[in-house]
This record gives C-alpha cells, structure tokens and sequence, in this order.
C-alpha cells in the first residue's frame, strides 16, 4: 500500500479474508481506507447464483458477516 491515492489493493489477512483497501491520499497525507462492505446494485441473481446465496445482503459483506449473524 505505497502508491499514491486512486490506487486500490485486495490482500489476504491473516491468511483468512480478501480484503480491498483504497489509497486516499493528498499531498502530504498518507490515508487508508479498508472498505469493509459494498452495496452491489446490479447483477444481484447472477452474482447470488455464483456465489450459492439466498440473502443478497451478504453478496459483498465483509469479513465479520457470515450467514449465520445475518
């Protein structure tokens, strides 16, 4: 996470979760923002099929949201 803001990564942690954090920076700043959820507005029945879920709300959930705490 070195490059100038525009740039985005998508990383493992701890082995575990995809992660997507955005660079956000200004000149003199160095910002970091982890996006933890997205809210997909197109595509919903195709993207639920890939993934085998019925609750579009967890199509693009984060790690902390799982089916059960749903």
């Amino acid at each position: 996470m070195f490059l100038p803001g525009g740039h985005a990564y998508v990383y493992r942690s701890y082995g575990i979760h995809w992660c997507l954090t955005s660079c956000a920076d200004r000149e003199g700043e160095r910002k970091r923002v982890l996006i933890r959820a997205l809210e997909p507005t197109q595509g919903l029945d195709r993207d639920a099929r890939r993934r085998g879920l019925e609750d579009v709300r967890l199509l693009c959930s984060g790690p902390a949201l799982t089916q059960r705490s749903a």
